[in-house]
């Protein structure tokens, strides 16, 4: 099954920009054959979403001091050695954890917004607003480019 699972804390101000991103792309992803999971930041949640043979998109913001709003998009065999391996901030890393430790046959990609701050606040940062439309265009074209490729 093909599923995009959104992680995220929308109480962390860009944090959640993700969450903000599936709500916003639903439709579209939908359009393009994919579950929608909002995960937030309930690991159980999504854990209990993924299954071996399962191609799924992971989306989490980022915040390791690039350039706000720039996305990285890569295999998840490339964000192990990239990211997970060097302690790059993410939010999934238990997820990850869970996939390389427990050798899942689980075939994806990962898009990591890179977001300029992550503080508690319930709502995202201007400069996050500002660019939230042309994010979510570029994160729908690597969606698309990623499911022209497979």
């Amino acid at each position: 099954m093909k599923k995009i699972l959104a992680l995220g804390n929308i109480l962390l101000s860009n944090g959640g920009v993700t969450i903000y991103l599936a709500d916003y792309l639903d439709k579209e992803f939908n359009a393009l054959g994919y579950e929608v999971i909002k995960c937030e930041n309930d690991i159980r949640c999504a854990l209990s979403c993924i299954e071996e043979d399962d191609e799924i998109i992971i989306m989490d913001a980022s915040f390791t001091g690039d350039d706000s709003g720039r996305i990285h998009t890569m295999n998840l065999e490339d964000y192990e050695t990239e990211y997970f391996k060097n302690k790059a901030y993410s939010q999934s890393n238990i997820i990850f954890d869970y996939i390389f430790k427990k050798n899942k046959k689980i075939r994806g990609k990962v898009i990591l917004i890179e977001v300029c701050n992550m503080e508690l606040n319930d709502r995202l940062s201007k400069m996050v607003v500002e660019s939230f439309e042309k994010v979510a265009l570029t994160v729908l074209e690597e969606v698309k480019k990623i499911e022209n490729r497979d």
